[in-house]
């Protein structure tokens, strides 16, 4: 197909290899190729529709323009996809970071909250021992 639409647009040679003759038309649905005015009513192609070559160059190229479009905007929509996900996987991660250090904030209260009260209950054997033993 893209051999055809070069040669529909007139970027290779316009002459037919079969007969010499220029190619001024073109076969649509069934063999997407230009044609000569002997090929155009050759049993190969003559039942099919054809137009101009010209003609079938600007209908190509405006398929070409849609879909390119819609390329386009489905590229479009992915990037905007890609942005949230990259903006939500940089909350995500901040969210962990928070979360980490309240958890060791935490910790750090229990470990010095189990000091004191290691010391509290440590110093409290010592004074009942000191009086058992001064008794």
């Amino acid at each position: 197909m893209q051999k055809s639409i070069r040669e529909a647009a007139g970027r290779s040679d316009d002459h037919c290899s079969l007969h010499g003759e220029k190619r001024l038309f073109f076969c649509e649905p069934e063999d997407q190729e230009p044609l000569c005015v002997v090929c155009q009513t050759s049993k190969k192609h003559r039942n099919h529709p054809v137009c101009p070559v010209e003609e079938a160059a600007l209908d190509l190229k405006e398929e070409l323009k849609s879909a390119l479009n819609h390329i386009e905007e489905k590229l479009k929509r992915f990037t905007e996809v890609e942005q949230e996900c990259k903006k939500t996987a940089e909350h995500i991660k901040s969210q962990a970071q928070h979360t980490e250090r309240h958890i060791k904030a935490e910790f750090e209260k229990l470990h010095q909250f189990l000091r004191e009260e290691e010391e509290a209950r440590l110093a409290a054997l010592r004074e009942k021992m000191s009086r058992r033993v001064r008794s």
